[in-house]
Parts: structure tokens; C-alpha cells; sequence
């Protein structure tokens, strides 16, 4: 649970505490008495950690796919129950995340309806092959194997150059970028960057990406909010940043 959500839920308990124990709280409010407030000043702390519960969600469903073990390797656990991947759009759970099992559950409850299929293997695919282009470890390249071969029915194959983004991470990185630039990296573009070693910085008048191990390497962004088409420009200039990393 994180900070945000915990504050809204605090400051809900607080606002309710505000209102039953104000005097003045008797079906309206009405006068000028200091209890009258009191409830007012309750009612609006209760609205403002309801609001930072529903950020605090909206934020975690931008986070992006990730892959882990829920056990973190311990006790005898089958892949099935212990590997376990974010699920963003919420497709398979409604908390956010779930194990193989309930993933390969989810996908045999759709197999019928080709076109949620590719729904479906359009949000996963571009990130979990991301994953196994560059993964942080073997643990992580083993469980998003397992995801993978879930999806598409088969092993994943690597073919590009070593030094080459591949098709998948292009992708990836396209599909972070469309939705738009609001004027700074969101939490799905921020984990591009980072996967990349890419920073962003605010210069004068406009943004940069630039490369964290050669900071002479770098391209602008505007600094207020664009459309779709800008955040397409933006993601081709971080693939051809990224292209001039690996050089």
C-alpha cells in the first residue's frame, strides 16, 4: 500500500471523526457556530482523502508490466502459484496483479474471442519481450519466459543483433510514448527511460532525455502538455537516443 493511499484512507477516518463528533451536525448546516464548522472542515477532509485514494490507484495502474516471484524463491512453491505479473489494465483481477495459474486461467476463459486475444497480447507481448531482450537477471528472464510461452503458445526467439533494439522494444517504446507527453515523463514512460539508462531534465524552455553514461547524448521535449503526435515524436527521438547509446 503506498503513501499516498494511506494518507486518503487516514484523513477519511479523520473527517468522519470531524463530522459525528461536531454538536452542530443535525441535518443541515446552517449559522455561523465554531461545531458547524467543525463538521464542514470534516466533510472536506473526507472529499480530499477520497481523492488521494483514487490517485493513489490511478498511479499504480500506470507502473507498467513487471514480472516477480511472490515467494522470492522461498518454500517449495510450483512456477504456477509463485510466478506473478502486474496487471495493469486489469484484465484477469481487480487487484492489480496475478499468478500463472490465474493467468492461464484468464486466457482460457477468452480463447474464443480473437479480438480480446490480441487485446490482451497487445498490452502483455511488446513488455514482456522487453523484458526478455534486457532482463535485470535470469530469475526475471526465466519468469517472463514462462508468461511469454503462455501468451503466444510458444518459446520466445531472439533474433536481432546484440546491439540492436529489437521490434519488441521499439514497440514497447512506442506504445509508452503514443498516449501523449504531459510535459514530463509518466510512470510507464519513466520506466522506459530507466530500463535505458535515460534521465529527464528541465533546461531553460524545454525538457531533455539524456543519456545517463554520456549526458552529451540527449533530445528535447516541450515542457507543457502535447498531443499524441508529439508523444510519437518523442518516442522515436528516445529510440534513435537509445540506437546512439549502444554505438
Amino acid at each position: 500500500m503506498n503513501n499516498k493511499r494511506i494518507l486518503g484512507i487516514s484523513l477519511v477516518f479523520i473527517g468522519l471523526f470531524m463530522v459525528f463528533t461536531s454538536k452542530g451536525i443535525t441535518g443541515a448546516f446552517i449559522g455561523f457556530k465554531p461545531q458547524n464548522y467543525l463538521g464542514l472542515l470534516g466533510l472536506l477532509v473526507i472529499i480530499i482523502g477520497f481523492f488521494l485514494i483514487l490517485v493513489s490507484r490511478e498511479g499504480g495502474l500506470e507502473k507498467g508490466l513487471r514480472v516477480y516471484d511472490k515467494y522470492d524463491g522461498k518454500g517449495k512453491h510450483s512456477p504456477s502459484q509463485a510466478y506473478s505479473i502486474t496487471d495493469p489494465e486489469r484484465y484477469f483481477s481487480t487487484v492489480g496483479f496475478l499468478t500463472l495459474e490465474e493467468f492461464n486461467r484468464g486466457l482460457s476463459e477468452i480463447k474464443d474471442d480473437s479480438e480480446l486475444v490480441e487485446l490482451v497480447r497487445l498490452e502483455y507481448g511488446p513488455e514482456l519481450k522487453m523484458i526478455l531482450d534486457n532482463p535485470s537477471d535470469k530469475n526475471e528472464a526465466r519468469i517472463a519466459e514462462a508468461f511469454y510461452h503462455a501468451l503466444y503458445d510458444r518459446r520466445y526467439e531472439k533474433h536481432e543483433k546484440p546491439n540492436e533494439l529489437s521490434d519488441s522494444e521499439k514497440e514497447a517504446i512506442m506504445i509508452a510514448f503514443r498516449a501523449g507527453w504531459k510535459n514530463s515523463p509518466d510512470s510507464r514512460q519513466s520506466k522506459i527511460l530507466a530500463r535505458y539508462r535515460l534521465g529527464y531534465r528541465v533546461k531553460g524552455k524545454h525538457g531533455e532525455i539524456y543519456s545517463r553514461d554520456d549526458e552529451k547524448l540527449k533530445t528535447t521535449t516541450s515542457i507543457t502538455p502535447s498531443d499524441a503526435n508529439a508523444g510519437k515524436n518523442i518516442g522515436g527521438n528516445v529510440i534513435e537516443l537509445i540506437r546512439k547509446t549502444k554505438r
